[in-house]
């Protein structure tokens, strides 16, 4: 049950609460299958010719987009759903790595200006460091996991980088009313709760009032405005040009096994333009105190001002997939 709770009787309880949800994985599921299948479509199309055949001896096929969705559906194996509930491989990997659902993101506050890999924001086992993980796997220099499975979560996990509420998040204080003040400075989020990436941000977007909820919105609401009802071809031919001329800024710099901290660090500062003008006010919270809810409002014409934004991460992350593909040094 959802109760308002004014800031003075719940102190101790929110810092109980802010230490709970830094260390849980929230329930993100960045794209949604259309925006996660795209992205391994785009660079699948562009392969070269020694990434297409080491990918074939790993898979049998170069087939990227029927694994996109394989860590995702690894969670919902977990609880007993989805196309995996009876893997034998997907329990084994989930009993191997409980966490793995928190392998799909970071969250830095909105003012961060570049990811540390041992910053007090990231984790050892946070979205940076799987796709490093990964291509260590793929080059031969880790065996954490199988090169199947590395590629699948490298082709998923590129997405989800991309994705800039999975990256940047709010953190916030709160006035005795329980109105959410946001703080945006890295020094002072330390140690204070947060929004896990926009889900617990909800808005109305419609007259109705219908809940809205953030993440969910750059999930899957964004993505499919883009093309409407198209599914996977239309997106991916209307990204096509994009990918194929991209602007100059989208090219990484540094070796390619460090390119996650780049791909972060840009994600973040989308994010500062995800966040701006939205208001929030009211949180609630459940019986046990955890951050349920804020209250929040977008600025006019919210949906169309991010278009852009939002064609143009999923672009990125297609054209860095193939770019990061392309660049591995297969064993």
């Amino acid at each position: 049950m959802l109760t308002r709770r004014p800031l003075a009787a719940t102190l101790c309880a929110i810092a109980l609460c802010c230490a709970t949800l830094l260390a849980s994985a929230p329930p993100a599921n960045a794209y949604g299958s259309q925006g996660h299948r795209t992205i391994a479509r785009l660079a699948q199309e562009r392969l070269n010719a020694t990434a297409r055949a080491r990918i074939q001896n790993i898979l049998g096929n170069t087939d990227l987009v029927a694994l996109a969705m394989w860590p995702d559906e690894l969670k919902q194996a977990k609880k007993g759903k989805g196309p995996l509930k009876n893997d034998p491989e997907a329990k084994a990997f989930n009993q191997k790595f409980p966490g793995n659902g928190g392998w799909h993101f970071v969250n830095l506050p909105l003012d961060t200006t570049a990811y540390q890999l041992n910053g007090p924001f990231s984790k050892p086992d946070d979205v940076v460091h799987i796709i490093e993980d990964c291509v260590r796997v793929l080059e031969g220099t880790s065996t954490r996991f199988t090169k199947r499975q590395a590629l699948r979560f490298l082709v998923h996990l590129a997405g989800d980088i991309h994705q800039p509420l999975h990256v940047g998040c709010g953190y916030y204080r709160f006035d005795d009313d329980s109105n959410a003040l946001i703080v945006t400075n890295p020094a002072e989020a330390v140690g204070l709760t947060h929004d896990t990436g926009g889900n617990v941000l909800f808005f109305s977007e419609n007259d109705d009032g219908e809940p809205n909820q953030l993440h969910s919105f750059w999930d899957t609401a964004l993505v499919e405005r883009l093309t409407g009802s198209g599914g996977v071809t239309a997106l991916a031919n209307f990204l096509a040009q994009r990918v194929d001329n991209p602007d100059p800024s989208w090219s990484t710099p540094g070796t390619h096994r460090r390119w996650a901290r780049h791909w972060a660090t840009d994600s973040v500062t989308q994010s500062r333009e995800v966040y701006r003008g939205l208001t929030f006010g009211q949180a609630f919270f459940e019986d046990d105190e955890r951050l349920q809810e804020i209250e929040t409002t977008l600025p006019p014409n919210y949906a169309a001002n991010q278009r852009e934004r939002a064609a143009a991460q999923l672009a990125k992350a297609g054209f860095r997939l193939k770019e990061l593909l392309n660049r591995i040094q297969w064993q």
